[in-house]
């Protein structure tokens, strides 16, 4: 099952570009005429306001020919000047936000979509069929005009306390009572507590990392030598790898016609509401998820495609 509402190859290609986005975030300058497109990590001397957006920064002296995404010259230094420029300067900061917006937009459909499970888990649970829940088709009726307010008596301004009440005078802390209490970082109930919580996300994410091959709900299939599995219709491999050996890797087992068409490093995960009762394939019981999902398993995947001949 994947997200309601997505071709699934096209949540592929948009979970690998929100994982890029997250972990590689983009930085636009326009400055003297310069358009520039940067990896935010190959910047110097960043400064961030309260927000976290750039103010201030410095083009590296030397970088990798992948840290500069695109570099135009423009006649005009300022916007306003010339309509062609304004628009190619419109153009990249559309695909620069564009790009960043890319995980936002699915966090919001996974927390729409986690919404939906839960209210579909709520109307199985009372023997309703989500497509079998009411409708309700009656219009609702507007008011003729605004209701009439209820008056109520005001309530009565209260007496002045006693003057026994206000003859104790107010104690104050002493310093050493108000003083925080400072421990030992990492020693302390908190530091215990935080490396609970790690440890317990660590497991939780290798029991889902085992579950995806030998758990009750595997992962897609057993698909060859090297991990492969097939789930989808793609060929994918438990983990973060080099692209490109697993492209090669994933052709090399492909019967004659097929042929690997595209490449991507997403994140899934076990459906929080598998059970006993979920009657569909294993493969159904894993979706695409966000890095950050709670047991997320990386995974390397290369989607299929069908040759053509002429």
């Amino acid at each position: 099952m994947t997200t309601a509402g997505l071709p699934f190859e096209r949540e592929v290609r948009l979970r690998a570009l929100a994982d890029r986005a997250s972990q590689n975030p983009f930085f636009l300058s326009d400055c003297q005429g310069s358009l520039e497109l940067w990896k935010e990590a190959a910047l110097e001397h960043v400064q961030r306001d309260d927000t976290g957006t750039i103010t201030m920064w410095s083009t590296p002296s030397s970088y990798k020919v992948t840290d500069q995404v695109l570099e135009i010259d423009l006649e005009t230094w300022d916007a306003g000047e010339d309509p062609t420029e304004d628009e190619i300067r419109q153009n990249i900061a559309d695909l620069a936000a564009g790009r960043e917006a890319v995980p936002d937009l699915l966090d919001l459909v996974d927390r729409l979509t986690a919404e939906r499970d839960a209210l579909t888990g709520l109307l199985t649970a009372y023997g309703i069929r989500a497509d079998e829940a009411p409708v309700l088709t009656e219009p609702a009726r507007t008011l003729l005009a605004p209701p009439t307010p209820v008056l109520s008596e005001p309530v009565g301004r209260q007496s002045d306390p006693p003057a026994a009440v206000l003859s104790e005078p107010v104690r104050r802390q002493s310093a050493q009572e108000t003083r925080p209490v400072l421990s030992e970082p990492g020693t302390g109930a908190a530091g215990v507590y935080t490396a609970m919580l790690g440890a317990a996300e660590l497991h939780a994410t290798q029991q889902t990392w085992y579950a995806a091959e030998h758990g009750p709900h595997p992962l897609g299939d057993a698909a060859g030598p090297g991990g492969l599995r097939t789930w989808r219709g793609t060929l994918l491999r438990l983990g973060h790898h080099d692209l490109w050996a697993h492209a090669k890797h994933a052709a090399e087992q492909l019967p004659p016609g097929q042929d690997v068409h595209e490449m991507h490093h997403v994140h899934v995960r076990l459906r929080p509401d598998s059970s006993a009762a979920d009657t569909g394939a294993p493969s159904d019981r894993w979706r695409l998820c966000a890095r950050t999902a709670p047991g997320a398993v990386p995974v390397t995947l290369a989607t299929i495609h069908t040759l053509e001949y002429s």
